[in-house]
């Protein structure tokens, strides 16, 4: 490398605010990691999974009431976890909403704390604080259907495990094996699927310094033999769906099964193998070692969900789905973006092919939802930098100079779709930050992180104290932004969670145990009436584990498949008409849908006044159909089958 690369490098090496006392570079770097973790990662409320682990809190504190909700009655994955009986007691007290919420921060501070840890321990001093910023920029989904995300926006059960399945890993790698256990251990009792995967990766890594560590595997046929000789598992060990249990499980679970993933799916995964792989290749000592166990730990974990989830159709593998070491796998590729591509820059001490062709790699297989790059261009693009690698001393400096130039503006292009999609949705959901957070998702594009982070990193070194104070002040201005910001929620979630202990919100008081239908919402039944839902789509997440779950998740889906069918056609009819009640569902849809539930189906709950008996009404402002004054309608299965039978 010539001298004049030595300086280039040394200066892209150099702290991001190097200049200034010390403590002023730390503050601001903090600062501005705070406004990346509260920016980039608003606030969704109980929302997703967030809403499952509510219930299994509601469930164990109410076991009468929700004992026949489907999620629950056949049994549910919260017999796995003391997440329920841990958290409790904290929504008890605090309720649902203001738990919910400080959990997710307790969650997210934890989460950086132990990256920070991993980071600090694994990267070179100079990258450290990239390295970090890259993880809170860059999106986190990970697995199929882009259903998970580490450091998720809502509390989970995987928001507390995951900072403990990082720390075990941290311990691992300081040879702390105690340690390691009681991390692991806490994360266990929270989340076993995220701590079970991460505990592939540790073990990789110590097979891969000490060979005996492979006596581990005796484990694996002790606890066959114990769970077979003193537990009621022993009948269910080695179930297979049969045909049927796998139809009624396929559809709401295409995310488990490798072979049900989207090309865009694999195309993600791929990049984020490329970027590890990356780093085994160019790196040394720890960080290599860490580089190949988490390569290594990923083909286990995805050739055993193949082989026994998706080829043999068992249902244990299929529930521990070990494919979910993907997500360490994408926390590993995240965190080396920086220090991948400041070890190409070095290489010739000025921006090259090689690099901006990673850098486009970065930029379609990071996952934006497709509105950046079509996904599956990192087909092409890995092998292209492969094959550059070997043949660029065979291309005449004029193509070089093409290619060079083509790349750059591939990666412009990228950009400008982007920001030109973004604007579209933003303006499709009426210009609202409420419906979509464009500068939070403008902001996680990979260019325009690296040219914000480049920018100011420039007038923070070449700048005088006016300067740096101007940055700071920016700083500031915009974590007070930020901070404001990250509650996110829409004006029909903040009404629903605040409404826990409202009481009489329909001037009805339901029977213990009544079930309720609520037309898409599996939250307010259990939040605001303290009722079990008869049926939700979401609530087919606990198919996987319990035929009598997903045989009666089955006959629910089917009878309310034409009132759904109905209700999407009317809010497609009321969006033409520009009206938002112009069209309702048929009356008879709601007689027959509480004939056919046989008594088990108490009260339904629509958007829709229907010539049907009302049992209540609850009418607020904002709501799911976003006007100015929204009311849901109450009608109780006993009197409109008493109205039907009186002849309408």
């Amino acid at each position: 490398m010539n001298s004049a690369g030595n300086r280039s490098y040394a200066i892209l090496l150099g702290s991001l605010f190097k200049g200034g006392s010390r403590y002023l570079e730390v503050g601001a770097l903090l600062l501005a990691l705070c406004v990346t973790i509260f920016q980039y990662r608003p606030y969704s409320g109980i929302k997703h999974d967030s809403v499952l682990y509510l219930g299994q809190i509601f469930q164990s504190l109410w076991p009468d009431v929700l004992g026949e909700d489907l999620f629950f009655e056949f049994g549910s994955q919260s017999q796995y976890t003391l997440f329920p009986v841990v958290f409790a007691p904290v929504v008890e007290y605090f309720g649902a909403e203001n738990a919910f919420m400080y959990l997710v921060l307790v969650g997210r501070f934890l989460f950086f704390l132990a990256s920070a840890f991993l980071i600090w321990k694994v990267f070179p001093t100079k990258l450290r604080w990239l390295s970090i910023f890259s993880l809170s920029a860059f999106p986190a989904t990970y697995g199929g259907y882009s259903i998970f995300s580490y450091a998720e926006p809502f509390f989970t059960a995987r928001t507390l495990a995951e900072p403990f399945a990082l720390f075990a890993l941290f311990f691992v790698l300081k040879n702390r094996i105690g340690l390691a256990l009681v991390c692991s251990l806490v994360g266990l009792m929270l989340h076993p699927l995220q701590v079970i995967s991460m505990g592939v990766v540790c073990w990789a890594y110590l097979i891969s310094g000490d060979r005996r560590w492979l006596h581990v595997l005796w484990l694996i046929p002790l606890s066959i033999l114990l769970i077979c000789q003193f537990t009621s598992y022993r009948d269910t060990l080695f179930n297979v769906y049969d045909p049927e249990w796998y139809s009624w499980i396929i559809e709401p679970n295409r995310h488990v099964f490798l072979t049900e993933w989207r090309l865009s799916d694999w195309a993600y995964l791929v990049t984020d193998l490329f970027l590890v792989s990356l780093l085994y290749l160019y790196s040394t000592k720890v960080l290599r070692r860490l580089a190949i166990s988490v390569l290594l730990a990923a083909a286990f974990g995805f050739f055993f969900s193949f082989i026994f989830a998706d080829l043999l159709q068992m249902v244990l593998p299929a529930g521990l789905q070990l494919w979910r070491v993907h997500w360490v796998l994408h926390w590993v590729a995240m965190t080396s973006i920086p220090w991948l591509l400041f070890q190409l820059y070095r290489v010739r001490g000025e921006w090259n092919i090689s690099l901006l062709i990673a850098l486009l790699i970065v930029v379609a297989g990071v996952n934006h939802g497709g509105l950046s790059v079509p996904p599956w261009i990192v087909f092409i693009l890995i092998p292209l930098f492969f094959l550059w690698k070997r043949e660029e001393g065979k291309v005449s400096p004029l193509m070089t100079k093409i290619l060079f130039w083509s790349l750059v503006l591939a990666l412009l292009a990228s950009c400008v779709r982007y920001i030109v999609f973004s604007i579209l949705i933003f303006g499709d959901g009426g210009y609202s930050l409420e419906q979509y957070r464009i500068d939070s998702i403008i902001l996680a594009h990979p260019v325009v992180t690296f040219c914000l982070i480049g920018a100011i990193s420039v007038l923070w070194n070449k700048g005088g104290p006016l300067t740096k104070r101007g940055i700071l002040i920016l700083i500031s201005s915009s974590l007070l932004y930020s901070v404001y910001m990250w509650d996110s929620r829409s004006t029909w979630t903040k009404t629903l969670e605040g409404s826990q202990y409202v009481e009489g919100v329909f001037d009805v008081r339901l029977p213990v145990g009544s079930q309720v239908y609520w037309h898409e919402d599996l939250l307010a039944p259990w939040l605001i009436l303290k009722a079990p839902s008869y049926f939700t789509y979401q609530q087919n997440s606990g198919l996987l584990f319990n035929r009598g779950t997903a045989a009666e998740a089955n006959f629910r889906q089917k009878l309310t498949a034409p009132l759904f069918f109905q209700k999407e056609i009317c809010q497609i009819m009321n969006a033409l008409n520009g009206e938002q009640d112009s069209c309702s569902p048929d009356p008879e849809l709601i007689v027959e849908l509480c004939e056919k539930a046989k008594g088990s189906l108490g009260h339904v709950v629509l958007e829709d006044k229907i010539e049907l008996p009302i049992s209540g009404n609850w009418t607020f402002s904002g709501g799911s159909k976003r006007s100015s004054e929204v009311s849901y309608y109450l009608y109780a299965c006993a009197d409109v089958l008493g109205f039907a039978k009186a002849g309408f």
